[in-house]
């Protein structure tokens, strides 16, 4: 049933850890070096590793903005306000949760064009999003 080297993570639902333990013991492979852990688990073990707190971040958005300012007329006055940058910093972690690429939203006002254009300089900035992803696709590499 199971073929693996240890040390390793498997990763189950709560519920199925007993047999997977009862398994490993009736296939003399035992537990030593294997960690059981569920989804959420491991996810929050990882994500604790390289915290990403959200003031940094907004203190990012401020300097890259202030560099930018000027390009700006819409959004000129309100894009180093923190609610703003708030704002900015919830729709990009939607769009990296959800793997929506900024080039994809509209542009058919001048303001959406100026939005695009300012989560455009945002998005290369590293969110909680993109270490979630990092991790979920380490799982998905490693499963196949």
């Amino acid at each position: 049933m199971f073929d693996f080297k240890t040390p390793c993570t498997l990763i189950a639902p709560v519920h199925l850890h007993p047999y997977i333990r009862q398994e490993l013991l009736l296939q003399n492979k035992g537990i030593l070096g294997v960690t059981l852990l569920s989804l959420n688990s491991y996810l929050k073990q990882e994500l604790m590793e390289d915290r990403f707190e959200q003031e940094p971040i907004l203190f990012e958005y401020f300097h890259l903005m202030q560099q930018h300012r000027n390009q700006l007329h819409i959004f000129k006055d309100a894009v180093l306000s923190y609610t703003f940058l708030s704002q900015c910093y919830q729709v990009i972690e939607d769009l990296k949760k959800y793997h929506i690429e900024v080039t994809s939203l509209k542009e058919d006002t001048n303001s959406n064009k100026e939005l695009k254009q300012i989560l455009s300089l945002l998005y290369p900035i590293h969110t909680p999003s993109d270490q979630m992803n990092r991790c979920l696709e380490g799982i998905f590499a490693t499963s196949q």
